[in-house]
């Protein structure tokens, strides 16, 4: 439940920073329209960042295997059973990593 808390605080952080990039393009004008689109450009970055903490978060609270292969971590997608161990295997779609390894095969 702790998870889910704080997946709400950075929706709320993600929410501040659209507010700041949506308030940037209100205050451009010609003069100053590169300069404004960096800060555009970095606060995308920054929501973009946010967002995929935010799923990370939310896939950790419904049990969703996470592969550190980056970060925020891949949330890993189900591809089957083991028929030996009956246990559910997972694999990151970035790497293919497969959770839970795998060994002999």
């Amino acid at each position: 439940m702790e998870q889910l808390g704080t997946a709400f605080l950075n929706i709320g952080i993600a929410l501040k920073l659209a507010k700041e990039a949506s308030d940037a393009v209100d205050s451009a004008n010609a003069a100053d329209l590169n300069r404004q689109k960096e800060k555009l450009e970095i606060a995308a970055k920054k929501i973009e960042r946010s967002a995929n903490i935010i799923n990370a978060e939310l896939a950790k609270t419904f049990d969703y295997q996470l592969c550190k292969c980056t970060f925020p971590p891949q949330i890993c997608v189900l591809i089957g059973h083991d028929e030996k161990t009956k246990l559910e295997i997972s694999q990151c779609q970035l790497c293919s990593r497969k959770y839970p390894p795998v060994f002999g095969k």
